[in-house]
């Protein structure tokens, strides 16, 4: 009795140790196939030593951003228009002997200029005078304004619109809104003396559209008076008047008034040319060129 259990015993340690030898082996196995294999003490150190750089790199990073943010706000802050100047300070005395290419632009009227508070939009990084002079000037925006669009921009697209069709409605034109005329000038009158009428005239058509509309209902308009001058140079010197427009919404690209002086005032031919019409199909193309031959009928597509 004692043998066979003696017996018994002994092959249920053995095959305690062959289970035990077998999962030993297994788990050999699986470390060496295993992606989380553990490190040694030396690697250990390694991964650490990456980890802490990484997240310095980040916070760096972060300070860099926050500091660029800072340095954005204070430039845009609302100051009042007055620098401490040092004489004898190369930076300041070059720019005093820069011209002032926006002298022209200055003249609005107090209570205008006093409403309105205008960035430069296009062009301020421009360093040739020319550049300078025909940088695009826009009323800024408030914070408000620019949060709201950006909440407005998070919402979802509306899709079903997608499966109507696209009508175009010509709204009642308000002349007010028509771009500025040039003032009547003769070679007799003198530089100044034209300048004066033109900024007067400018002053004039800002004032009737700020009076009439408040900001928050008007696109983004040139307030620029050198821009417009550049267009009525061009529109009074050319032979031909050519305006390009994007075939998916002509009417966004074909002013009204600047056909109307053209054509009817300046008696010059204009040209609309569709571009991009690669995107739509043809049939729309046809579309849109006998809808604006009836819209513009003295302008050539």
């Amino acid at each position: 009795m004692d043998m066979e259990q003696a017996k018994r015993e002994a092959a249920l340690l053995a095959r305690r140790r062959e289970e035990l030898d077998t999962l030993k082996q297994q788990r050999k196995e699986r470390a060496k196939t295993s992606t989380t294999a553990s490190f040694s003490g030396k690697q250990k150190k390694q991964q650490l030593r990456a980890r802490k750089q990484r997240l310095a790199s980040r916070r760096d990073e972060e300070a860099a951003m926050d500091l660029q943010s800072a340095q954005y706000e204070e430039f845009y802050a609302e100051k009042p228009p007055t620098i401490e100047e040092e004489d004898g300070d190369a930076e300041v005395e070059a720019f005093r002997a820069e011209p002032d290419f926006f002298a022209r632009n200055n003249d609005l009227d107090n209570d205008l200029s006093s409403r309105l508070k205008l960035t430069v939009a296009l062009g301020k990084n421009n360093k040739d005078a020319v550049g300078k002079e025909l940088s695009s000037f826009f009323v800024k925006e408030t914070k408000e304004q620019i949060q709201l669009r950006l909440m407005e921009g998070q919402r979802p697209l509306n899709l079903a619109k997608r499966e109507t069709p696209l009508l175009a409605s010509v709204s009642d034109r308000d002349p007010i809104l028509d771009h500025p005329k040039r003032p009547r000038w003769t070679y007799s009158m003198s530089k100044e003396k034209v300048d004066a009428n033109e900024s007067l005239m400018f002053d004039q058509w800002l004032t009737k559209i700020h009076d009439k509309y408040d900001n928050e209902h008007l696109n983004h308009f040139e307030h620029n008076l050198e821009v417009w001058r550049e267009l009525w140079r061009v529109t009074e010197r050319a032979t031909h008047i050519v305006v390009v427009a994007d075939v998916r919404n002509p009417l966004l690209h074909i002013p009204a008034s600047v056909y109307d002086l053209v054509t009817k005032e300046l008696k010059k031919p204009m040209v609309v040319v569709l571009n991009k019409v690669d995107l739509i199909p043809s049939a729309v193309v046809q579309l849109w060129k006998r809808y604006l031959a009836g819209r513009f009928p003295l302008a050539q597509l």
